[in-house]
């Protein structure tokens, strides 16, 4: 009787035991179709049911409709903000070449919660015109699209794992939507792919390791991507084309090929205190994209330019850090009312700042020292720009450069100093007006012009230096009202002609050279000009503005 007892509560053992081992030796099965060290949801699931086949809700279908799957057991809750539907704790392991669980024509309030999703070859989770929606806590890897949603609004995506597929996310068509601290790495193409997506909250996200983007933007307009993380993608951290009025701020960037990249007239977007550090190339790049504002960002250690704007007006740069690129920390070619104003660009390999066919725009307030080449380059057709209370010091050759067709600029109250050539320097560069500039301490010389004519120097400091103003092979210039001292020659000129010198203060440690007559025609030609740069710096200024406001208007 005893053995009997035995034998049956053995029995009662066995078979409460059969349901634990049918689930178990099905999780270890879905194991062997994906490796589950990116799915440990399953140790979490409560009264999960696994799934082989795709489920679809469409509430436009009333075989298909909420109210019919919960009656199914797929769901619980009533549809309310209050008692949404819920697809919880759920394993969906499908056939390849299909969709785990598809969604569409949905208006009801729904959660799809701490569900994990087996590669199906295809799409994890696709939502269709639908709304009111949260996605929370899912595993879905090795897809196609971890997520795909077209056509859809007022989503919230949050802490699901989209990775190791060939696009973490595809999302189209749709506005409104919340992509809040989800894992997007390690897929074969892009993170985010997003094309014609509006008003949309990409925040706290972690993209990194994809094989082309982190985020890919298409035609998309007012979104806000903010403290996401893309590190390492193979192209781009984030690229933007014919997108505009973005926010990216405050994003980490680093170690990709490009950090930013915005095109295709990607304009009007605001790109403010991020870091892009580290990266192959350049660590921010605008192309062919008017009116963006750059503000406080940290480019650093990348392997070209730190920025590069190019072919592109209406540009504010401002607040930068630009320190120790491999080219130059900001370079700009061919624009119009570009405003570079306040950064801080030092030890770079090449130049500090340099400008390319930048004509009508603002270079103020900025720190380039230390820096390989030049502290500010300016040059190849570079016209009617102001440059002004720049600091350009200790730099390996001038601390402000003008170069080839650099013509009828302002280059005011500049402090160009303890440079190892000269503190400002024009070459094959003519009508220019320095102004009250400082020019101190260089090895070589305070100003020097080469080959360059019709430039007024006025009311400038250049001591301590070889001369204090050399012209060499440069004619008509005038040169008046200058400090010169402790040079060891005040002021020097070699294969010139018609060079005007007047009413500077001048010591050297050599005979100082004489001054020349000004005759009334050249000090009404100097007034003149003086005048004439003072209506176009006004003018200038007006135009920043006036470009500005009637460019935010369209």
């Amino acid at each position: 009787m005893k053995s009997k007892n035995k034998q049956f509560v053995l029995l009662i053992v066995i078979l409460l035991a059969l349901p634990i081992v049918s689930i178990n030796l099905s999780i270890s099965n879905l194991a062997s179709v994906q490796d589950l060290e990116h799915n440990s949801s399953f140790e979490n699931l409560k009264s999960s049911t696994i799934y082989n086949n795709t489920i679809t809700i469409d509430d436009d279908n009333p075989s298909l409709d909420w109210a019919t799957r919960r009656a199914a057991g797929i769901c619980t809750g009533s549809g309310t903000s209050g008692d949404p539907y819920i697809i919880s704790n759920d394993a969906f392991d499908v056939a390849p070449a299909a969709i785990c669980l598809y969604i569409r024509d949905s208006r009801k309030f729904f959660k799809v919660v701490n569900c994990v999703f087996i590669s199906a070859t295809v799409e994890a989770i696709f939502l269709y015109n639908t709304t009111n929606g949260v996605i929370e806590d899912n595993q879905m890897t090795g897809f196609i699209y971890g997520i795909d949603v077209n056509n859809c609004t007022d989503l919230t995506f949050s802490n699901n794992n989209c990775s190791s597929g060939v696009a973490g996310l595809l999302i189209q068509n749709s506005k409104d939507l919340s992509f809040i601290s989800n894992d997007v790495n390690e897929n074969t193409a892009h993170g985010f792919d997003l094309d014609n997506c509006n008003d949309c909250l990409f925040e706290d996200n972690t993209v990194n390791e994809n094989g082309l983007s982190g985020f890919l933007v298409l035609t998309c307009d007012s979104n806000i991507f903010r403290d996401n993380t893309m590190y390492n993608n193979t192209n781009y951290g984030i690229v933007l084309g014919t997108s505009g009025f973005n926010q990216l701020d405050s994003n980490t960037m680093d170690l990709n090929d490009i950090g930013v990249w915005l095109s295709s007239s990607s304009s009007f977007n605001t790109i403010s205190h991020n870091t892009v550090n580290n990266n192959v190339d350049d660590g921010i790049f605008n192309s062919d994209s008017d009116y963006n504002e750059f503000i406080d960002n940290t480019c650093n250690h990348n392997g070209d330019e730190g920025a590069f704007i190019v072919d592109s007006d209406h540009i504010i740069f401002s607040g930068g850090t630009l320190y120790n690129n491999t080219g130059h920390g900001l370079r700009v070619d061919n624009g119009i009312n570009i405003t570079i104003s306040s950064n801080h660009a030092y030890h770079n390999y090449q130049n500090g700042i340099q400008l390319w066919a930048i004509d009508q725009s603002l270079i103020e307030n900025n720190n380039a020292h230390d820096n390989n080449w030049n502290g500010i380059r300016i040059r190849n057709g570079c016209l009617q720009n102001i440059v002004q209370e720049n600091l350009a010091q200790y730099n390996n050759l001038s601390g402000i450069y003008l170069f080839n067709t650099a013509d009828n600029n302002l280059l005011y109250d500049n402090t160009a100093s303890y440079n190892e050539e000269h503190g400002i320097f024009l070459e094959f560069a003519d009508d220019n007006v320095l102004l009250s500039n400082n020019a101190n301490n260089n090895n070589e010389n305070g100003i020097h012009l080469l080959d360059s004519n019709d430039n007024t120097l006025m009311s400038n400091t250049a001591n301590n230096n070889n001369n204090g103003t050399y012209l060499e092979t440069s004619d008509n210039n005038i040169v008046f009202n200058n400090i010169f001292l402790g040079n060891s020659d005040c002021y020097n000129e070699t294969g010139s002609t018609g060079n005007v010198f007047k009413d500077n203060t001048c010591t050297s440690t050599s005979a100082e050279v004489p001054a020349t007559p000004l005759d009334p025609f050249i000090l009404g030609l100097l007034i003149g000009l003086v005048i004439g740069f003072g209506v176009l710096a006004a003018v200038l200024v007006l135009s920043f503005l006036r470009g500005r406001k009637e460019g935010r208007k369209e």
